[in-house]
C-alpha cells in the first residue's frame, strides 16, 4: 500500500476532487436547487441580462464558500491521517 505522502505527491489525492454529497437527501435537494436554479436563471436571461449575470456572480461566490468549507474540513482531516501515519512509521 503506497503512503498516503507519497499518494499526495503523486497527485493522487486531490482533496478538492473527492468532495461528493455525503447522504442520499443531499444530493437529492443540490439536485432541485440546480434544476430550479437553471430554469430561473434561464427565464431571467431572456427578460433581464444585466440582472442575469448579477444573480450568476452571486451564486458563484456562495458555491464557492460551501465548497471552501468542506474542502478545508477534508484536508485538514488528511493532515491528521498524514500525521498518523508518520507517527507510526
Amino acid at each position: 500500500m503506497e503512503s498516503i505522502l507519497q499518494q499526495l505527491y503523486e497527485g493522487k489525492i486531490s482533496p478538492a476532487e473527492q468532495y461528493r454529497p455525503r447522504t442520499e437527501e443531499h444530493r437529492e435537494a443540490v439536485e432541485r436547487i440546480l434544476k430550479s436554479r437553471g430554469e430561473f436563471a434561464r427565464a431571467l436571461k431572456e427578460t433581464d441580462q444585466a440582472l442575469y449575470e448579477k444573480f450568476l456572480r452571486i451564486m458563484e461566490e456562495d458555491d464557492l464558500s460551501f465548497e471552501t468549507g468542506e474542502m478545508f474540513i477534508d484536508g485538514f482531516k488528511l493532515g491528521a491521517r498524514m500525521m498518523l501515519e508518520i507517527m507510526n512509521s
